[in-house]
């Protein structure tokens, strides 16, 4: 019986590169690359991604804790 050799095959097809290229930013579209400002149905979502965000910005309650219990008497 034959052992599986671990030779490498000398027509070996080249592999795809272990890390990829680096993407690049996303093009921004004509309205906003130019500096005008998005209307229509884009100035609304863009007005409602704002507000999304400022509304994750604002500061909650902390819970309160439960207590621990002093069960050794300190």
């Amino acid at each position: 019986m034959t052992q599986p050799t671990t030779a490498q095959p000398a027509t070996r097809p080249a592999a795809p590169a272990a890390i990829p290229a680096q993407r690049t930013t996303r093009p921004q579209p004509a309205a906003t690359a130019a500096g005008e400002q998005p209307t229509g149905w884009a100035a609304v979502r863009r007005g409602l991604a704002i507000a999304r965000g400022l509304r994750s910005m604002a500061t909650v309650p902390a819970r309160p804790q439960p207590g621990y219990g002093e069960s050794d008497g300190q």
